[in-house]
C-alpha cells in the first residue's frame, strides 16, 4: 500500500540541513561527525545491542584513542562495547567483523590470560580503555552512537527514522479525487499512473486531501510506504507508524518509547477505523506467526485489576471504550494490556506471550497541516 503526501518546496527545502538533526537525547560531538548517549541504566549485552538498534543507533566500539577518551570520560568504569566472540571461542570480532583479537592499538586488552569461563563471550571496557571479556548476561551500563552521516531526519513529524525515504515526483495535471493520478518518476524518466484516492483518504483525512486536490499542477510529491515511516494525520492531530514486525505488548511498548513514541492511543471512533483500517492493509504483507485480529495499544490495567488507563494516563471511559462481547475477561488473570481487534472493538490481552501487530503514534506539538506543509 501506498501513501503520498503534499510537500511545498520550501518543506523539500528542509529535509536536507546543514545542521545534523537526531534523536533529542542524544549529544552530537562535531569532532566524530556523531551522535552518543549514555546509558547508565545497566542491561546485559545483549539488551544493550538491542536497545541501541531500537533507538536507531548502534552499540559502541571505540575507533580512535580519542573516541575512546570520550566515551570513558562519559562512563567511568566498565561498560559494555560492541564485541564478542559468540560465532567462535576465542575469535573476538567487533559487531562490523574486524577481528579485535589481538589488537592493541587505541584499545587493548587486560594482561594475564583471557576469562574462558561460560558466558565470558563479550567485551566489557574500563575507564583506561583497557578491554576484558566478559559474562554477556551481566548488567552493565553503555554507550550507543550514531554516525551523523547516516541519518535520515523526518522534519514532518520532528523525528529520526530509519525508514523514512524519500523520491520525488512531479504531478502530471492537477489531481483531484475524481480523477486518476499521473506522476513523473524522475529517475525513471516516465509517468506512472497511481489510484491514489483511497490511501490519501486514509493517510491524509479530509483536510490533507483537500489541500491535496486543490494545489496547482506540478507540485512536488512526497513519496513512502504507509507502513514503512512515520506520517502526518492532520485529523487527529498526531503522527503514525504502522510496524509490520509483530512483537508482544511490551515489546511494542518498548519498540515505540525508544523511537520517542508510544502506543497509539485511541481517543474515538475515528480514530479507531483509521487505524484498524490501516492495520488490515499492511497485514496484508505481513508473513510469519503472530496472532491476526489484534492490535497492540495504549492502554492497559498493570496498577489495578480493572481499572483501565491510557499511557498517558487517562482513564479508558474518557476515551475511545468500545469493549468487544465478553471482554473484558482478564482469561487466566494474565490479561493486563490493550489492544483493538480489527473489528474496532477493544480486548485485553496478554503483554508477554503472544505476537500482534502494533501502531506507534508521535504527538504534532501543536503543528498543523498548513504549518508543516
Amino acid at each position: 500500500m501506498v501513501i503520498f503526501v503534499v510537500l511545498a518546496a520550501a518543506s523539500i527545502a528542509s529535509l536536507s540541513t546543514a545542521v545534523p538533526q537526531f534523536r533529542k537525547d542524544y549529544k552530537y560531538v562535531v569532532e566524530h561527525n556523531a551522535f552518543y548517549k549514555a546509558h547508565l541504566f545497566p542491561r546485559s549485552w545483549y539488551d544493550a545491542l538491542k536497545y541501541c538498534d531500537m533507538e536507531g543507533s548502534t552499540l559502541v566500539y571505540p575507533a580512535s584513542a580519542e573516541e575512546v577518551s570520550l566515551i570513558t570520560e562519559m562512563m567511568g568504569d566498565h561498560f559494555w562495547v560492541a564485541a564478542h566472540d559468540l560465532l567462535g571461542r576465542g575469535a573476538f570480532l567487533d559487531v562490523k567483523g574486524n577481528d579485535i583479537s589481538t589488537q592493541c592499538e587505541h584499545t587493548c586488552w587486560n594482561t594475564g590470560t583471557l576469562d574462558h569461563s561460560m558466558g565470558a563471550d563479550c567485551v566489557k571496557m574500563n575507564t583506561y580503555g583497557t578491554i576484558y571479556n566478559f559474562d554477556c548476561k551481566t548488567s552493565l551500563p553503555f554507550v550507543c552512537k550514531k554516525l551523523a552521516q547516516n541519518i535520515t531526519y523526518n522534519d514532518a513529524c520532528d523525528t529520526w527514522d530509519e525508514d523514512f525515504n524519500f523520491n520525488l515526483f512531479a504531478a502530471a495535471e492537477t489531481p483531484s479525487p475524481s480523477n486518476d493520478l499521473f506522476l513523473l518518476d524522475r529517475e525513471a524518466s516516465k509517468f506512472v499512473e497511481v489510484r491514489a484516492v483511497a490511501p490519501l483518504t486514509a493517510a491524509l483525512g479530509t483536510n490533507g486531501l483537500a489541500f491535496f486536490a486543490n494545489h496547482a499542477a506540478f507540485i512536488a510529491i512526497y513519496y513512502f510506504k504507509f507502513i514503512s515511516a512515520y506520517f502526518v494525520n492532520n485529523d487527529h492531530k498526531s503522527c503514525y507508524k504502522f510496524h509490520t514486525t509483530p512483537k508482544t505488548w511490551t515489546d511494542a511498548f518498548l519498540t515505540c518509547h525508544a523511537e520517542q513514541s508510544y502506543l497509539a492511543i485511541i481517543d474515538d471512533k475515528e480514530e479507531a477505523d483509521f487505524i484498524t483500517k490501516g492495520v488490515k492493509a499492511v497485514a496484508e504483507d505481513v508473513r510469519g506467526d503472530y496472532v491476526k485480529d489484534f492490535i497492540a495499544v495504549g492502554y492497559h490495567d498493570k496498577f489495578e485489576e480493572g481499572n483501565y488507563i491510557t499511557l498517558k494516563g487517562q482513564k479508558l471511559d474518557t476515551v475511545y471504550n468500545e469493549w468487544d462481547k465478553g471482554e473484558p475477561n482478564n482469561m487466566y488473570g494474565q490479561e493486563d494490556c490493550g489492544t483493538i481487534k480489527t473489528n474496532g472493538l477493544l480486548n485485553d490481552f496478554n503483554c508477554d506471550t503472544q505476537r500482534i501487530l502494533f501502531v506507534c503514534e508521535r504527538d504534532l506539538a501543536g503543528k498543523d497541516w498548513n504549518e508543516i506543509y
